[in-house]
């Protein structure tokens, strides 16, 4: 029907927009990491090493969140459409597709995001938390690595499936181990034909694929949440605790719905508007995790970091001292309580000309605090977020 094929190209324009605008975001992403670790070398911002520390890292985390973005085109029945870009394919590539799909969204892109992020909020609760450049090359092979056994279960998954090899015919009653299980267990594409497009073969997940995915997710939530509990024992200010609040919710909530709701999909037939749906809803809730991610775990980090260091060197400036080179130590900074702003100020000026009352009058006017990556002569603070 008409409408039918109306509703599905809206669900596939409406994800071909949202995925283009998280590679943007993406991009804007790597940008403001390598500015900053561009600004932290050349000028030689010793205190300010910490943050910049992780900059490959946190590059790996958006890299793989642009790729699975890039990735979940390749499943758009749109893009199959006469016209489109992978119209011209013949049945066989197009199924080859799906199942690239499935190992490689779900078996690597999804996990690595997730490895990465939880890897960083681990680096957060360390007490020394300098990077150097060969922990970043480890940090960067444990997270490929840890990726690898549900990758490779995916594409076990994948390639036992009966109809791995087909020549010019696909029969789908070929599907669940030769109709031991039901089809929709192991097929990762369906066979369509119409009139206008021809000759398709629309994506899908198995449900192996989907239960895999399900056993991941249950082990990294855990683990996520009770990083992030020890997170919010540590934090010393309101807006530190939102940033924990939301990050643990957007994870705790949404990944279990992805799961849900591609689960729910595969009992579906691929090209229905109902499967297109479950599909994009499942879509949008893991678009909005990696969204949140990239934003707490990349972006304000290095934007309070800039916004302090700035405030600072020209507040000291202005005394005539050189700006924060008279911390020994690392710090990380964030909004926080004005009664715990003027004590850490007094803290982080070791070795200052400028008296207590001076620091306050200037200060106590303005929301930060500092956090020190070790501690000080009193003892106060550890680094929280990346």
């Amino acid at each position: 029907m008409p409408s039918t094929g109306a509703a599905i190209d809206v669900v596939g324009v409406v994800t071909l927009t949202l995925a283009l605008l998280l590679c943007l975001a993406g991009a804007f992403c790597v940008a403001y990491v390598l500015y900053f670790h561009h600004k932290v070398g050349k000028e030689r911002r010793l205190v300010l090493r910490d943050f910049d520390s992780p900059w490959v890292v946190r590059i790996v985390l958006v890299g793989f969140s642009i790729s699975w973005g890039l990735c979940e085109l390749l499943r758009l029945p749109l893009l199959r459409r006469k016209g489109w870009l992978l119209h011209g394919l013949d049945f066989a590539w197009q199924a080859n597709l799906c199942r690239f799909h499935v190992v490689s969204s779900i078996g690597f892109w999804e996990a690595g995001f997730f490895l990465t992020a939880l890897f960083l909020v681990h680096w957060s609760l360390h007490s020394r938390p300098y990077f150097s450049r060969i922990l970043n090359c480890r940090a960067l092979t444990i997270s490929v690595i840890s990726c690898l056994p549900l990758f490779l279960l995916q594409l076990l998954v994948v390639v036992t499936s009966s109809s791995f090899q087909f020549q010019k015919a696909y029969n789908e009653t070929n599907e669940g181990y030769g109709g031991i299980l039901p089809s929709y267990f192991t097929r990762s594409f369906v066979e369509a034909d119409n009139e206008t497009d021809g000759h398709l073969a629309l994506c899908t997940y198995p449900f192996f694929s989907v239960l895999l995915l399900a056993l991941f997710g249950l082990v990294f939530v855990v683990l996520f949440c009770y990083l992030g509990l020890r997170m919010l024992h540590l934090a010393i200010n309101r807006q530190l605790r939102t940033r924990i609040y939301v990050l643990l919710l957007v994870v705790g909530v949404f990944l279990p719905v992805h799961v849900l709701f591609l689960g729910i999909s595969v009992r579906s037939k691929p090209g229905k508007p109902v499967h297109e749906i479950l599909r994009f809803i499942g879509f949008l809730t893991l678009l909005l995790c990696t969204l949140v991610g990239e934003w707490i775990l990349v972006v304000l980090p290095i934007g309070d970091a800039l916004a302090v260091h700035f405030l600072f060197e020209n507040r000291l400036q202005s005394y005539g001292t050189s700006p924060l080179e008279t911390l020994g130590s690392s710090m990380a900074v964030f909004s926080s309580d004005d009664e715990v702003a003027p004590q850490v100020a007094r803290q982080s000026f070791l070795g200052s000309h400028i008296s207590s009352s001076e620091i306050d009058s200037e200060l106590s006017n303005k929301e930060f605090a500092l956090t020190f990556g070790r501690k000080l002569k009193g003892g106060f603070g550890t680094k929280l977020l990346p």
